[in-house]
C-alpha cells in the first residue's frame, strides 16, 4: 500500500481542513527487543502545507530513519495514522 502508514487506509484529504499536503496524527512505532517492547516513535503529530518546507533533525537514534521508513511505506506503524492530499 502506498500510504504513509501502510496498515491504515490512505485518505486523499487532510486530517483537519486547511491545505495540508501531508498530515500525521499520533503516529507510533514500537519494536520488540530482548528487554521487551521499545517505543521508537510515540504520539508524533505534524502537518506539512503544500507551499511549505519541513526538515526533520535530531540526534542519532532519535527515530528520524524510522519516521522516513513509515512515511515511505516500508514499515507498518503500531498506531496513529497519516494522510496525503491529492493522491
Amino acid at each position: 500500500m502506498d500510504a504513509i502508514v501502510p496498515d491504515l487506509p490512505l485518505a486523499t484529504t487532510p486530517l483537519a481542513g486547511g491545505d495540508s499536503l501531508i498530515a500525521v496524527r499520533d503516529l507510533a512505532f514500537t519494536v520488540a527487543s530482548a528487554a521487551g517492547e521499545v517505543n521508537i516513535l510515540k504520539g508524533v503529530t505534524f502537518s506539512v502545507d503544500a507551499v511549505s518546507y519541513m526538515e526533520i533533525v535530531g540526534p542519532a537514534g532519535g527515530g528520524k530513519g524510522s519516521l522516513r521508513r513509515l512515511m515511505g511505506g516500508l514499515d507498518g506503524a503500531s498506531g496513529g495514522g497519516g494522510r496525503v492530499a491529492g493522491s
